[in-house]
């Protein structure tokens, strides 16, 4: 299974429960026997935190900065269909987001 996380909100709300809820998902994860593979989505500029939050789960999770937020692009998405998630993650599974 691939997963693809949109991370922005854990690395930006450390003392929140997008970040308690993130890092434990994480850790969750973690102890399963095969856990599934993560693409953890966030803006260029916190790629550096997210690679130091992560470091412990690098066998089966990859960080991907890109280089627009992800609430601009969910709002491209209302007027049209391009860029796809996939274009920019490759296939998935899951796509997890805390915006709506």
């Amino acid at each position: 299974m691939r997963i693809v996380f949109d991370f922005d909100a854990v690395l930006k709300n450390r003392y929140s429960g997008f970040y308690t809820f993130g890092m434990g998902l994480l850790s969750g994860l973690g102890q399963l026997e095969n856990p599934p593979e993560m693409v953890l989505l966030c803006s260029k500029k916190l790629a550096l935190d997210a690679q130091q939050l992560t470091k412990d789960y690098t066998d089966w999770t990859a960080v991907k900065p890109l280089n627009i937020k992800m609430r601009w692009l969910e709002n491209l998405w209302s007027f049209s269909p391009l860029p796809t998630l996939q274009t920019l993650t490759g296939a998935f599974d899951v796509y997890h987001s805390f915006t709506i």
